[in-house]
């Protein structure tokens, strides 16, 4: 993971809610950088690596908590409002739907 992009696919240092947004990766294998086709709330974050989470502006515990929702509830967290209610309500103690 790069960074942040725009609807442009331009960088950018910030923006609304990380779980809409798309980023710019570049691709080990053949050393090309692409615009993400989807969102981290479409993907989730299982599959990203503590380097990336870190870009992405996470804390590890942060992360930690979200693979753990991930895996309990089989679903991804969808915005910054929900992850901060899922947070008010300590994250870790919520039952499974």
């Amino acid at each position: 993971m790069i960074g942040w992009v725009d609807d442009a696919g331009n960088l950018v240092d910030d923006v609304p809610d990380r779980f809409q947004a798309q980023y710019m990766f570049v691709d080990e294998r053949i050393g090309k950088t692409f615009v993400s086709g989807c969102t981290l709330a479409e993907k989730g974050l299982a599959t990203t690596s503590i380097r990336d989470v870190v870009t992405f502006g996470f804390s590890t515990d942060e992360w930690l908590d979200i693979l753990e929702w991930e895996k309990r509830n089989g679903t991804y967290i969808q915005s910054e409002d929900e992850l901060n209610d899922l947070f008010a309500l300590e994250i870790r103690d919520l039952p499974s739907p």
